[in-house]
């Protein structure tokens, strides 16, 4: 909490990234108790980190994942800071910055489940990206199809589907 203060985050980014960081760690629990390894603590973290630059950015008009990547290496939390690098739209789509660990997954997944603070559907959250990001309009289609299997994956496991369980 101290480096999102830090760093600016306060209002609806604090919000949102608190509700992201519940939401990917509710979900981590379910994998957990499903026999899956998931660090909780490392979750937590990086779901409340992953917006860590997003004000400062929006101010120097930065990639605010880069430069959460930046800061977060600076700060001395590089677990996290790898995490943070692959929480965009778009990183589903390289196979570099594609998240592989559940870790990577659950931040990335509730990020896009999240709206402001409030927990949306997918559908709801890509609508809002549009409005707000027009520039992302092509890729948002071409990603659409890959999260949604990261969800069927997720909730294939946890054994439920997305809606009864957020």
């Amino acid at each position: 909490m101290q480096l999102l203060d830090r760093y600016g985050v306060k209002g609806i980014m604090l919000g949102h990234s608190i509700q992201v960081s519940r939401v990917a760690c509710y979900l981590g629990g379910k994998l957990v108790s499903k026999g899956q390894n998931v660090n909780l603590d490392l979750l937590e973290c990086a779901g409340l980190l992953h917006d860590v630059a997003k004000q400062t950015s929006l101010d120097t008009g930065e990639n605010h994942i880069e430069h959460g990547y930046d800061i977060l290496m600076r700060e001395g939390y590089p677990e996290i800071a790898n995490i943070v690098a692959k929480h965009g739209v778009s990183s589903i789509l390289d196979e570099y910055l594609k998240p592989k660990t559940w870790e990577e997954k659950l931040v990335y997944y509730a990020d896009k489940r999240v709206n402001h603070d409030h927990i949306v559907s997918l559908m709801d959250r890509f609508e809002y990206l549009r409005e707000r990001y027009p520039m992302l309009g092509d890729e948002l289609n071409i990603v659409w199809p890959l999260i949604r299997e990261l969800e069927d994956e997720i909730f294939s496991i946890i054994g439920t589907d997305m809606d009864s369980d957020l």
